[in-house]
């Protein structure tokens, strides 16, 4: 299972990323990046999900605006698309 593209919504810098790069598992894969680019942000993403749907806190919100819903979504090689958002989360049942 080889992941293809993530696509991260209203993550702290974050309003909208589509990362498109192919990440294999049990492989390290590093993302480098300049400062601003967003890397925290997408650390925060994946660390804000629960089995539930993304729980996050206000300053880690974008713009600190809470109302702006975060949404985190997985794109497989094999077509397979997962999604996580403040209520729903499928992620858990590959992941």
């Amino acid at each position: 299972m080889k992941i293809c593209k993530i696509k991260i919504g209203n993550v702290k810098g974050i309003s909208e990323y589509c990362l498109n790069s192919i990440i294999l598992p049990n492989r390290p894969n590093i993302l480098v990046a300049p400062n601003g680019f967003g890397k925290s942000s997408i650390a925060t993403a994946f660390a804000s999900i629960e089995p539930g749907g993304m729980k996050l806190s206000e300053d880690n919100a974008h713009n600190n605006d809470i109302t702006n819903l975060p949404s985190l979504e997985i794109e497989l090689t094999d077509g397979r698309t997962v999604y996580a958002d403040t209520q729903t989360n499928t992620i858990k049942s590959l992941f």
